[in-house]
Protein backbone atom coordinates (compact mmCIF):
# COMPACT_ATOMS: atom_id res chain seq x y z
CA UNK A 1 0.00 0.00 0.00
CA UNK A 2 1.29 3.43 -0.92
CA UNK A 3 1.35 5.67 2.15
CA UNK A 4 1.45 8.81 -0.02
CA UNK A 5 -2.30 8.63 -0.49
CA UNK A 6 -5.20 7.19 1.42
CA UNK A 7 -7.69 4.92 -0.32
CA UNK A 8 -10.29 5.12 2.46
CA UNK A 9 -11.10 7.05 5.62
CA UNK A 10 -11.86 3.76 7.35
CA UNK A 11 -9.47 2.83 10.13
CA UNK A 12 -8.62 -0.66 8.91
CA UNK A 13 -6.94 -1.65 12.17
CA UNK A 14 -10.08 -0.90 14.18
CA UNK A 15 -12.23 -2.70 11.62
CA UNK A 16 -9.97 -5.75 11.71
CA UNK A 17 -10.27 -5.91 15.52
CA UNK A 18 -14.06 -5.69 15.38
CA UNK A 19 -14.23 -8.52 12.84
CA UNK A 20 -11.91 -10.84 14.75
CA UNK A 21 -14.72 -13.25 15.67
CA UNK A 22 -16.54 -13.07 12.36
CA UNK A 23 -17.16 -16.65 11.16
CA UNK A 24 -16.53 -15.99 7.46
CA UNK A 25 -12.79 -15.43 7.49
CA UNK A 26 -12.51 -15.46 3.70
CA UNK A 27 -15.00 -12.59 3.46
CA UNK A 28 -13.16 -10.64 6.19
CA UNK A 29 -9.87 -11.07 4.32
CA UNK A 30 -11.52 -9.91 1.10
CA UNK A 31 -13.05 -6.86 2.81
CA UNK A 32 -9.87 -5.75 4.59
CA UNK A 33 -7.67 -6.28 1.54
CA UNK A 34 -10.14 -4.34 -0.60
CA UNK A 35 -10.14 -1.38 1.79
CA UNK A 36 -6.34 -1.38 2.04
CA UNK A 37 -5.41 -1.97 -1.59
CA UNK A 38 -8.61 -1.33 -3.51
CA UNK A 39 -11.30 -3.72 -4.72
CA UNK A 40 -11.09 -5.60 -7.99
CA UNK A 41 -13.50 -3.96 -10.45
CA UNK A 42 -13.60 -7.23 -12.45
CA UNK A 43 -13.03 -5.19 -15.60
CA UNK A 44 -10.54 -6.97 -17.86
CA UNK A 45 -10.55 -4.44 -20.68
CA UNK A 46 -9.14 -0.99 -20.05
CA UNK A 47 -9.75 0.50 -23.48
CA UNK A 48 -13.50 0.92 -23.25
CA UNK A 49 -15.54 3.45 -25.22
CA UNK A 50 -16.70 6.50 -23.31
CA UNK A 51 -20.45 6.73 -23.08
CA UNK A 52 -22.25 9.91 -22.10
CA UNK A 53 -25.92 9.75 -21.24
CA UNK A 54 -28.37 12.10 -22.92
CA UNK A 55 -29.04 14.04 -19.72
CA UNK A 56 -25.36 14.83 -19.29
CA UNK A 57 -25.02 15.96 -22.90
CA UNK A 58 -28.02 18.26 -22.62
CA UNK A 59 -26.66 19.65 -19.34
CA UNK A 60 -23.39 20.56 -21.04
CA UNK A 61 -25.25 22.25 -23.88
CA UNK A 62 -27.62 24.20 -21.59
CA UNK A 63 -25.81 24.99 -18.32
CA UNK A 64 -28.07 27.97 -17.63
CA UNK A 65 -31.14 25.73 -17.68
CA UNK A 66 -29.48 23.43 -15.16
CA UNK A 67 -28.80 26.40 -12.87
CA UNK A 68 -32.47 27.44 -13.10
CA UNK A 69 -33.70 23.95 -12.24
CA UNK A 70 -31.34 23.71 -9.26
CA UNK A 71 -32.43 27.16 -8.03
CA UNK A 72 -36.07 26.06 -8.21
CA UNK A 73 -35.25 23.01 -6.08
CA UNK A 74 -33.43 25.22 -3.57
CA UNK A 75 -36.34 27.70 -3.40
CA UNK A 76 -38.76 24.83 -2.70
CA UNK A 77 -36.57 23.64 0.15
CA UNK A 78 -35.66 20.34 -1.49
CA UNK A 79 -31.96 21.31 -1.61
CA UNK A 80 -29.71 23.68 0.35
CA UNK A 81 -26.79 25.68 -0.96
CA UNK A 82 -24.78 26.58 -2.90
CA UNK A 83 -21.84 26.76 -0.48
CA UNK A 84 -18.55 28.55 -0.97
CA UNK A 85 -16.61 25.93 1.01
CA UNK A 86 -16.94 22.22 1.68
CA UNK A 87 -19.25 21.17 4.48
CA UNK A 88 -17.00 18.18 5.27
CA UNK A 89 -14.09 20.22 6.60
CA UNK A 90 -13.42 19.28 10.24
CA UNK A 91 -15.78 16.32 10.21
CA UNK A 92 -14.16 13.23 11.75
CA UNK A 93 -14.88 9.78 10.37
CA UNK A 94 -16.89 7.84 13.00
CA UNK A 95 -15.05 4.68 11.92
CA UNK A 96 -11.59 6.15 12.35
CA UNK A 97 -12.20 7.76 15.76
CA UNK A 98 -14.63 6.53 18.45
CA UNK A 99 -17.17 8.77 20.16
CA UNK A 100 -16.83 9.00 23.93
CA UNK A 101 -20.06 8.71 25.91
CA UNK A 102 -20.81 10.16 29.33
CA UNK A 103 -20.31 6.76 30.97
CA UNK A 104 -16.78 6.52 29.56
CA UNK A 105 -17.63 3.91 26.95
CA UNK A 106 -16.87 4.37 23.28
CA UNK A 107 -18.66 3.13 20.22
CA UNK A 108 -17.87 3.28 16.53
CA UNK A 109 -21.25 4.14 15.04
CA UNK A 110 -20.59 3.54 11.36
CA UNK A 111 -18.43 0.50 12.06
CA UNK A 112 -21.23 -0.95 14.15
CA UNK A 113 -23.68 -0.31 11.30
CA UNK A 114 -21.27 -1.92 8.84
CA UNK A 115 -20.90 -4.98 11.05
CA UNK A 116 -24.67 -5.30 11.46
CA UNK A 117 -25.10 -5.07 7.70
CA UNK A 118 -22.60 -7.87 7.21
CA UNK A 119 -24.41 -10.04 9.75
CA UNK A 120 -27.76 -9.47 8.04
CA UNK A 121 -26.34 -10.72 4.76
CA UNK A 122 -25.19 -13.93 6.39
CA UNK A 123 -27.35 -16.99 5.88
CA UNK A 124 -28.83 -17.89 9.23
CA UNK A 125 -29.94 -21.40 9.95
CA UNK A 126 -33.47 -21.30 11.35
CA UNK A 127 -35.15 -24.20 13.02
CA UNK A 128 -38.09 -25.50 10.98
CA UNK A 129 -41.54 -24.88 12.46
CA UNK A 130 -43.25 -28.24 12.24
CA UNK A 131 -47.01 -28.72 12.63
CA UNK A 132 -48.58 -30.37 15.65
CA UNK A 133 -49.47 -33.91 14.61
CA UNK A 134 -52.05 -36.08 16.33
CA UNK A 135 -49.28 -38.11 17.98
CA UNK A 136 -47.76 -34.94 19.46
CA UNK A 137 -51.21 -33.76 20.58
CA UNK A 138 -51.83 -37.09 22.31
CA UNK A 139 -48.47 -36.89 24.11
CA UNK A 140 -49.26 -33.36 25.29
CA UNK A 141 -52.64 -34.41 26.63
CA UNK A 142 -51.24 -37.46 28.41
CA UNK A 143 -48.52 -35.32 29.97
CA UNK A 144 -51.02 -32.74 31.26
CA UNK A 145 -53.36 -35.43 32.61
CA UNK A 146 -50.59 -36.66 34.89
CA UNK A 147 -50.64 -33.23 36.56
CA UNK A 148 -48.04 -30.57 35.92
CA UNK A 149 -49.60 -27.28 37.07
CA UNK A 150 -52.88 -27.04 38.97
CA UNK A 151 -55.84 -29.21 37.83
CA UNK A 152 -57.58 -26.13 36.46
CA UNK A 153 -54.58 -24.86 34.47
CA UNK A 154 -53.84 -28.35 33.14
CA UNK A 155 -57.40 -28.63 31.83
CA UNK A 156 -57.25 -25.17 30.28
CA UNK A 157 -54.03 -26.03 28.46
CA UNK A 158 -55.41 -29.32 27.20
CA UNK A 159 -58.64 -27.59 26.14
CA UNK A 160 -56.67 -24.98 24.17
CA UNK A 161 -54.54 -27.65 22.44
CA UNK A 162 -57.53 -29.86 21.57
CA UNK A 163 -59.65 -26.94 20.35
CA UNK A 164 -56.83 -25.47 18.25
CA UNK A 165 -55.97 -28.83 16.67
CA UNK A 166 -59.46 -29.96 15.72
CA UNK A 167 -60.71 -26.45 14.90
CA UNK A 168 -57.66 -25.48 12.78
CA UNK A 169 -57.23 -22.35 14.90
CA UNK A 170 -54.37 -20.12 15.92
CA UNK A 171 -54.09 -19.81 19.68
CA UNK A 172 -54.45 -16.04 19.47
CA UNK A 173 -57.88 -16.39 17.88
CA UNK A 174 -59.61 -17.89 20.93
CA UNK A 175 -57.37 -17.43 23.97
CA UNK A 176 -56.95 -14.35 26.21
CA UNK A 177 -53.53 -12.73 26.01
CA UNK A 178 -53.75 -9.93 28.59
CA UNK A 179 -57.20 -9.02 29.89
CA UNK A 180 -60.60 -10.40 28.95
CA UNK A 181 -62.63 -8.42 26.42
CA UNK A 182 -66.22 -9.55 25.96
CA UNK A 183 -66.31 -7.93 22.51
CA UNK A 184 -63.71 -10.28 21.00
CA UNK A 185 -62.83 -13.09 23.43
CA UNK A 186 -64.69 -16.39 23.69
CA UNK A 187 -67.20 -16.48 26.56
CA UNK A 188 -69.13 -19.33 28.19
CA UNK A 189 -72.18 -18.32 26.15
CA UNK A 190 -70.21 -18.87 22.92
CA UNK A 191 -69.98 -22.65 23.28
CA UNK A 192 -72.87 -24.98 22.38
CA UNK A 193 -73.18 -28.73 22.80
CA UNK A 194 -75.03 -30.75 20.17
CA UNK A 195 -75.43 -34.48 19.71
CA UNK A 196 -72.25 -35.18 17.75
CA UNK A 197 -70.34 -31.91 17.90
CA UNK A 198 -69.32 -28.91 19.97
CA UNK A 199 -69.62 -25.44 18.42
CA UNK A 200 -67.55 -22.39 19.31
CA UNK A 201 -68.64 -18.95 18.19
CA UNK A 202 -65.63 -16.74 17.50
CA UNK A 203 -66.51 -13.05 17.69
CA UNK A 204 -63.44 -12.03 15.66
CA UNK A 205 -60.61 -13.65 13.73
CA UNK A 206 -58.14 -12.89 10.94
CA UNK A 207 -60.53 -14.37 8.39
CA UNK A 208 -63.40 -12.25 9.74
CA UNK A 209 -62.26 -8.61 9.35
CA UNK A 210 -65.79 -7.21 9.75
CA UNK A 211 -66.32 -9.07 13.04
CA UNK A 212 -69.54 -10.71 11.98
CA UNK A 213 -68.55 -13.80 13.91
CA UNK A 214 -67.95 -17.35 12.72
CA UNK A 215 -68.89 -20.76 14.14
CA UNK A 216 -66.18 -23.38 14.60
CA UNK A 217 -67.52 -26.94 14.71
CA UNK A 218 -65.59 -29.65 16.56
CA UNK A 219 -66.84 -33.12 15.60
CA UNK A 220 -66.38 -36.40 17.44
CA UNK A 221 -63.21 -38.16 16.30
CA UNK A 222 -63.66 -41.51 18.02
CA UNK A 223 -59.92 -41.50 18.77
CA UNK A 224 -58.09 -41.43 22.09
CA UNK A 225 -58.26 -37.65 21.95
CA UNK A 226 -61.76 -36.54 21.02
CA UNK A 227 -62.85 -32.90 21.30
CA UNK A 228 -66.52 -33.76 21.91
CA UNK A 229 -65.71 -36.32 24.59
CA UNK A 230 -63.19 -34.00 26.22
CA UNK A 231 -65.56 -31.05 26.47
CA UNK A 232 -68.47 -33.17 27.73
CA UNK A 233 -66.31 -34.68 30.46
CA UNK A 234 -64.61 -31.47 31.61
CA UNK A 235 -67.39 -28.93 31.08
CA UNK A 236 -68.88 -29.19 34.58
CA UNK A 237 -65.48 -28.75 36.18
CA UNK A 238 -64.82 -25.68 34.04
CA UNK A 239 -68.20 -24.14 34.89
CA UNK A 240 -67.84 -24.77 38.61
CA UNK A 241 -64.44 -23.15 38.75
CA UNK A 242 -64.70 -19.80 40.51
CA UNK A 243 -62.31 -18.01 38.13
CA UNK A 244 -64.42 -18.93 35.11
CA UNK A 245 -67.69 -17.95 36.77
CA UNK A 246 -66.23 -14.60 37.80
CA UNK A 247 -65.15 -13.65 34.29
CA UNK A 248 -67.63 -15.74 32.27
CA UNK A 249 -64.85 -16.52 29.84
CA UNK A 250 -63.00 -19.54 28.55
CA UNK A 251 -59.24 -19.98 28.17
CA UNK A 252 -58.36 -17.47 30.88
CA UNK A 253 -56.83 -18.12 34.30
CA UNK A 254 -58.74 -15.23 35.82
CA UNK A 255 -55.85 -12.80 36.11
Amino acid sequence: MNDDYQLSHINVNNLEKELTKHPDRQFVKYLLDGIKNGFDTMVSKTELPTVECKNLQSAFRNPDSVDIIIKQEVDKGYLIGPFKSSLLIGIVSPIEFPLIFSDGSDKLYRLDALYRGIKKNEKKSTKPRLPITFTILKDICQFLRKGYYTPYVDILLEAACVTAYFGFLRCGEFTVLHSFDSECNVSIEDIRFLKDKVTFHLKASKTDPFREGVDIHLFASGASVCPVLFWNVTWNFVIENSKIVKHKTLFCDGK
